[in-house]
């Protein structure tokens, strides 16, 4: 998306000190984006996995739920 400076020298000055904090920041934030998306990743994984197990059982259960011929 664009971004619209404020009107004035506040808006003019606003967006390079912007720019440069950002730049600063992110050796702060960059550890924890990774830790999130580790986690992210590892919690899919483990729902995937779950899904799978749950279809299995259902299937197991209605093989053994259907009446012998």
């Amino acid at each position: 998306r664009s971004l619209q400076l404020r009107p004035g020298v506040r808006g003019k000055l606003a967006n390079p000190v912007k720019a440069v904090l950002r730049k600063l920041m992110r050796w702060y934030v960059e550890p924890l984006a990774y830790d999130q998306r580790s986690f992210n990743a590892t919690a899919l994984r483990l729902i995937d996995d779950l899904e799978s197990r749950v279809a299995q059982l259902e299937v197991q259960l209605e093989a053994e739920l259907k009446p012998s011929s």
